[in-house]
């Protein structure tokens, strides 16, 4: 089902399971905590996030989150599915000084140059690099994990 409403999703808690692009509207996803998984196929969402909260991807397909992220915090991003998740937009801050931790066994693709200043720290699975600036203009701490450059992401 395709929802048109133009309000905010949002996941607090539980598992959002996404059956097709359009399945969050064409509204803000906000993520504050919970699961987010691709249902059906690999999915491409084109909404605006904002990860106002630690949040998981799980599942066995391939997300890609396409449109541009806005992190409200220093977040945890922890990538269990078995697929790539992807987010191509360019990640960036509400106030400056804001970092990303990718944790979990799975794989992260970052694949724009992103503009969040505050570091982007890897602790385990591995971290795909798609753009020169994608760990944005902060400190990239190595933790764990695999650091991999991707090309054509």
């Amino acid at each position: 089902m395709r929802r048109t409403e133009t309000g905010i999703s949002t996941l607090n808690e539980g598992t959002l399971a996404i059956g097709n692009a359009g399945a969050a509207g064409p509204g803000v996803l906000t993520l504050s905590g919970g699961t987010i998984r691709a249902d059906t196929a690999a999915q491409t969402l084109s909404n605006a996030v904002t990860l106002a909260g630690d949040v998981a991807v799980g599942g066995t397909l391939d997300p890609t989150f396409a449109g541009a992220t806005t992190l409200t915090g220093n977040r945890t991003l922890t990538v269990s599915n078995t697929a790539l998740t992807t987010f191509s937009g360019i990640i960036g801050k509400d106030v400056a000084g804001r970092s990303l931790t990718k944790a979990g066994p799975g794989t992260l693709v970052l694949s724009n140059a992103n503009t969040f200043s505050g570091g982007l720290t890897l602790t385990a699975g591995t971290l795909g690099i798609g753009n020169d600036g994608a760990a944005g203009p902060g400190v990239l701490r190595l933790n764990g994990g695999t650091i991999r450059a991707e090309t054509g992401k």
